[in-house]
């Protein structure tokens, strides 16, 4: 065979054979690149668990170094804590072994907790440290001297004789200086930053008004509430100091918890700050209002006595009489209910409409209160019913004001006067005799003058005198004064008798009369008896 058939040959094998050849090296290549892959993967995990143990590694080096720096810290922490301890045990030593101050000697008894000790000293006038640091600090302590309770601030004196002293109970005085009470104080310490409250909101306003409660003396806290109420007045135009009365008829049906509820309620509903809300919350004052005695309803002397001319009424009564003239006492007429006899007895009020009463009061109120603005409230039945505990029960053993009723118009035209020294009984008496007795006590007595003039001018020539006398600061004129209306009582022993009686407390001059009837008092004890 010559050598071109055998390359044809060749070629012809190799053309037979080279799809086989073709995928065998295929699947060589794939095996080549699969075992390349795994050998990367298996690196790849070789150097993640080598990184997790070095990072194992760091954070228990670190956690080892952390707890050795607070083991550090701690051991540190405690030998100061020790140095400290051990300091303040030779402090407290040196103290114990050298205090000559009584002053560090009850402020030591005081930081350990003794609230009761016995003082004694060796007397003297001289005070080591000073007297005003002890009484600053513990003035308010308790102590018993020879048996009587008193203050240790006065009990300097006591000190000094060496006499001694028992606290049975120790008070420290702490200040309580807050942000509030230091501007409070430095407004005292400069009065003309006072202008500065008028640029505070309401609300920190009112909290300064009870922050000056803090200070000792009742003069400095009214001084500060004044300032304080004035900003608010003039400022907000809210009244700080007015508070809200709601004045009851006296009815033992009402129950005054609730009522309290109900004005606390309707409060809350008022369109106002919440700080004016609690302002009123505290100022709430519920009062129980007496009701009329027999005395206000019967009694009518002082209408008879401002009469200038009265003549005889009492014919046709079938009452005792005296000289011609009505005049008995009470309990001599017949069929008077006894609790009648006794003036000052107050006859039951049944109000068969009682909640419509309370709703009224409560209304009126809320109504007056000053700081109130807007629509005049009105309340609902409905909330009023729960004040009201139970329905009105008639009781026979009390005086009912039809009762009084009926006696006043038995007595129509008569004077109805208490007597002198028994307030509690009353006289029927005619209005001449009356009259007559007001004439010899005073127009006819010698020592009363009869004046023309008004009330205003007697007033301003009695002003004028006590000015040219020199008496005028004496005197202390009260402008808003006025003339009180004499009238007469029947003595209780002798009812031909009668005492003048001349009201003082609304006339100008009545400081100066009181200091005069002192003095008249004062030399007619001091007469000699001889």
């Amino acid at each position: 065979m010559s050598p071109r058939q055998r390359d044809r040959l060749f070629e012809q094998r190799l053309a037979s054979e080279e799809p086989g050849l073709r995928r065998q090296l295929e699947d060589l290549a794939s095996t080549v690149a699969t075992m390349k892959e795994f050998v990367e993967i298996e690196n790849a995990k070789k150097l993640e668990k080598a990184k997790r143990k070095q990072e194992q590694a760091e954070r228990k080096l670190r956690e080892e170094e952390e707890r050795r720096a607070e083991e550090q810290a701690r051991s540190a922490e405690e030998r100061r804590r020790s140095k400290k301890e051990d300091r303040l045990r030779r402090e407290a030593e040196a103290k114990e072994r050298f205090r000559k101050e009584m002053l560090a000697l009850i402020s030591l008894h005081e930081e350990r907790g003794c609230r009761r000790l016995t003082l004694y000293t060796s007397g003297g006038s001289v005070w080591c440290g000073g007297w005003k640091s002890v009484r600053n600090a513990f003035g308010r302590s308790i102590v018993k001297v020879k048996g009587t309770n008193c203050k240790l601030s006065e009990c300097k004196a006591v000190v000094e004789l060496g006499t001694p002293v028992e606290v049975s109970q120790l008070r420290r005085w702490r200040p309580k200086a807050g942000p509030d009470k230091q501007f409070l104080t430095s407004l005292l310490r400069n009065p003309r930053r006072t202008d500065i409250l008028n640029s505070c909101s309401l609300e920190v306003l009112v909290r300064l008004n009870g922050v000056a409660a803090d200070f000792q003396k009742q003069s400095t806290t009214a001084y500060l509430r004044r300032l304080v109420s004035r900003s608010i007045k003039h400022t907000y135009g809210w009244n700080l100091n007015a508070r809200m009365i709601v004045r009851l008829k006296f009815d033992d049906r009402i129950h005054l918890v609730e009522v309290w509820k109900l004005v606390n309620d309707v409060i809350g509903d008022l369109d106002l700050p919440l700080c004016m809300k609690y302002v009123a919350w505290n100022g709430v004052r519920i009062v129980w209002v007496k009701n009329p005695s027999v005395a206000d309803l019967i009694h009518n002397q002082h209408e008879f006595s401002k009469a200038d001319v009265l003549t005889c009424t009492c014919a046709g009564f079938p009452y005792p009489r005296m000289g011609g003239h009505v005049q008995c006492r009470l309990q001599e007429l017949d069929e008077v209910h006894p609790l009648l006899c006794n003036a000052n007895n107050a006859p039951k009020q049944n109000h068969p409409e009682r909640a419509k009463l309370l709703m009224r009061e409560v209304s009126d109120g809320v109504n007056d209160w000053s700081n109130f603005q807007g629509v005049p409230l009105v309340i609902r039945e409905d909330r009023v019913a729960k004040c009201l505990t139970a329905a009105p029960v008639l009781k026979s053993k009390c005086l009912e004001m039809d009762t009084v009723g009926d006696l006043k118009q038995r007595l129509p035209g008569l004077v109805l006067t208490p007597l002198d020294r028994n307030p509690g009984e009353t006289l029927v008496l005619c209005p001449r005799v009356y009259y007559e007795a007001m004439l010899e006590l005073f127009v006819r007595s010698p020592g009363y003058t009869v004046m023309s003039e008004s009330e205003q001018v007697l007033m301003t020539r009695m002003k004028a005198d006590a000015k040219e006398l020199g008496l005028q600061r004496f005197v202390r004129w009260d402008n808003k004064g006025h003339f009180g209306e004499a009238y007469a009582l029947p003595k209780h022993k002798e009812l031909v008798r009668y005492q003048p009686i001349c009201p003082m407390y609304a006339e100008s001059t009545v400081r100066t009369c009181k200091v005069v009837a002192k003095v008249l008092n004062h030399l007619m004890n001091t007469l000699p008896i001889s």
